[in-house]
């Protein structure tokens, strides 16, 4: 293990290569940065599982030019400080990475975050809104606030691990794999070419007023098994929500709050379920669900 304490580590090298088991870079007080004049900070992380992997406790900062981090290798690595400020973007070439904390701030525009300030770009490998406590092993679902881009040609997966997780950004380039059996919330105003695949857990969106592009623009197709939540974590009980896409459903959609309308096409297969049916133990929930484009 690397431990930094609550000094400052700066890698004029521009890198660390985490190898072996259980490798952690201690020191939540901590600060690191990059020593290269491009600013670049890359992470190697070599194989390794989530309860054997490897995590960056200290916040990573700016240096005297703004820092991106690159994360390579197949293995894993927790970006484990919800302060960090970094501005150049994070890069996942491979393998995966978890978070530690939430970010804070607004979609799009965070003041800090486990992932900095910048725009996050998959490139490939997974990228898991949750992580590893200090001493254990599980925590809690997280929110991303950064604007995520997945450019063409890359094949890239959001998983939520089975926990809820909140991504409050915008989603651009091309659309990810959701996977997990829990959460993921959908708030950004998303622009991702391709249509949207549910094949396990729930996706929610619609928590604004107004048109939501939550799903971008594409159709929506929601298998056997998984679930679509409209009106998911709503800004308020009020709002009226219109979701425009055209959506396939084979599994479950229903309105939880608000006033939710899908002003897209709507085909329905058998065994399949669509209504205003959530209530959370009896709380004022799910007030509308209105299907406004064509049904079969």
């Amino acid at each position: 293990d690397l431990a930094v304490g609550t000094t400052t580590l700066t890698l004029g090298s521009g890198g660390l290569i985490l190898g072996g088991t259980e490798r952690w870079v201690s020191g939540t007080g901590g600060t690191i940065n990059s020593g290269l004049a491009s600013g670049k900070l890359y992470i190697h992380a070599n194989a390794a599982s989530f309860i054997n992997g490897f995590q960056i406790q200290p916040k990573i900062v700016d240096g005297s030019a703004s820092t991106a981090v690159i994360k390579d290798g197949s293995g894993q690595c927790e970006m484990g400080n919800g302060a960090s400020t970094f501005s150049g973007g994070f890069y996942l070439n491979a393998g995966s990475v978890y978070l530690g904390a939430s970010s804070t701030g607004s979609g799009g525009a965070p003041s800090q975050g486990p992932l900095g300030t910048g725009t996050v770009t998959l490139n490939g490998g997974t990228l898991y809104p949750y992580g590893k406590n200090v001493g254990t092993t599980t925590s809690a679902g997280y929110t991303l606030a950064n604007n995520i881009n997945i450019p063409a040609g890359a094949s890239a997966t959001i998983n939520n691990g089975g926990l809820n997780a909140v991504l409050s950004g915008n989603i651009s380039g091309v659309v990810p794999t959701f996977l997990g059996t829990g959460i993921t919330a959908l708030q950004g105003a998303n622009t991702y070419s391709g249509n949207t695949l549910i094949t396990v857990g729930t996706l929610g969106i619609g928590n604004a007023a107004g048109v939501n592009n939550n799903l971008s623009t594409g159709a929506v197709i929601v298998t056997n098994g998984s679930t679509l939540r409209v009106g998911y974590a709503v800004t308020s009980n009020l709002n009226r929500s219109y979701t425009p896409n055209n959506i396939t459903l084979a599994g479950t959609l229903y309105a939880e709050d608000a006033w939710q309308y899908l002003t897209g096409d709507i085909n329905v297969t058998s065994n399949s379920i669509l209504g205003s049916t959530y209530n959370n133990a009896g709380g004022e929930q799910d007030k509308g669900l209105f299907i406004c484009g064509v049904r079969s």
